[in-house]
């Protein structure tokens, strides 16, 4: 039984394939992708619902027959990018000035 629906999980920014787990997908190392399939698109979107949860730097698109649809958390994706932008620049700094200025707190972002 061949599924309806298939799941493309990749970095909102940078359009990298990730595999369920959130780490990046590599063809050479993983072997060739097995897109999860669903047969209704309610397990489909429960399934891309738990995944934007977990990972918000994420965009999942089901693909079916008839179209594709590209989701992501706006908001958690926002937040995301400004707290990655602001512990770089931070990270940037010679390490006497970083002695001096607080490191930036991340509430979404994670190292």
């Amino acid at each position: 039984m061949t599924e309806k629906y298939k799941i493309i999980f990749c970095e909102a920014d940078t359009g990298i394939i990730l595999k369920g787990t959130g780490e990046r997908w590599s063809e050479k190392k993983d072997g060739p992708n097995d897109l999860p399939g669903f047969q209704n698109f309610e397990d489909a979107v429960s399934y891309k619902d738990k995944l934007l949860r977990k990972y918000p730097f994420g965009e999942v698109s089901i693909i079916s027959d008839e179209n594709v649809k590209v989701y992501r958390d706006e908001k958690k994706l926002e937040v995301y990018l400004k707290e990655r932008a602001a512990l770089y620049r931070w990270q940037s700094l010679p390490f006497f000035v970083r002695w001096f200025i607080r490191k930036p707190e991340c509430f979404v972002y994670t190292e």
